[in-house]
């Protein structure tokens, strides 16, 4: 596990207006289990 500098914490979801949630806060950046249902695999490429 390392410290990394965050640019941003917050960040603007896509999901429909429905859904409830404008933004998102992900403490995580990947992560060593590699699940492949979970939505933050992507997170650690943008």
């Amino acid at each position: 596990m390392e410290t990394v500098p965050a640019k941003h914490l917050l960040q603007k979801t896509r999901s429909p207006a429905w859904f409830g949630t404008e933004y998102n806060l992900n403490l995580y950046r990947g992560c060593c289990h590699g699940c492949i249902y979970c939505d933050s695999r992507s997170e650690c490429y943008r």
